[in-house]
């Protein structure tokens, strides 16, 4: 049986980890990075993941230089891109890509397992891993 395996960055660790439980809980199988290095390390093999959820204000290497990454090595994986954003339309207009979706913080959780549901729907074989593949961080 196939995972729908998502990619969490997020500095702050409370955050991370409750949105962990919450996606584990709706079937989704979680890798985490706490920083945009971390992120993009574990963006060298891209196909890994079927979506990403991005802080996009992260301390040292923020979200725009992660999203950087992505567009130059997985392009077809920044459609399946969360943005979430403290600051709004100003972060928005600067430095996110159209073909991200954004999502401002406080995230409503429905909203984000909506956009999930849809973004993971997106048919792309390359994607898909057993969970065994996946290197999950423990839980707190």
């Amino acid at each position: 049986m196939t995972v729908r395996p998502v990619l969490i960055v997020e500095d702050d660790d409370d955050i991370r980890s409750m949105l962990a439980r919450l996606l584990i809980r709706h079937g989704y199988a979680v890798d985490m990075a706490t920083d945009g290095l971390e992120a993009i390390a574990r963006l060298q093999t891209p196909a890994r993941y079927k979506a990403v959820i991005l802080d996009f204000a992260l301390p040292g290497v923020d979200g725009g230089v992660v999203l950087q990454h992505i567009i130059a090595k997985a392009p077809r994986l920044l459609e399946r891109t969360i943005v979430v954003t403290a600051h709004g339309d100003r972060v928005r207009t600067l430095r996110i890509p159209e073909l991200c979706e954004t999502m401002d913080k406080p995230v409503k959780f429905p909203h984000l397992l909506a956009a999930l549901g849809r973004l993971c729907n997106v048919p792309d074989d390359d994607t898909a891993v057993e969970p065994d593949e996946l290197w999950s961080e423990p839980l707190p």
